[in-house]
């Protein structure tokens, strides 16, 4: 596939569940492989306790 070398890669955000932000990376991780792109940073929620949290994972695509 032939990129455009100015154009600045895409990036997007997507929430997931999680019970802590490790598990969260881990999650983040296996879908930024299987999406094909880069995962960029997990964005953490504000605590509410014993409950999952919603956590972001932000990705971006490869260059």
């Amino acid at each position: 596939m032939i990129q455009d070398p100015e154009k600045e890669p895409e990036r997007w955000d997507e929430p997931i569940l999680a019970d802590n932000l490790k598990q969260a990376k881990q999650e983040c991780q296996k879908r930024a492989d299987r999406y094909q792109v880069e995962l960029e940073s997990v964005t953490q929620p504000r605590k509410v306790e014993n409950r999952p949290q919603v956590y972001r994972c932000n990705y971006k695509e490869k260059e």
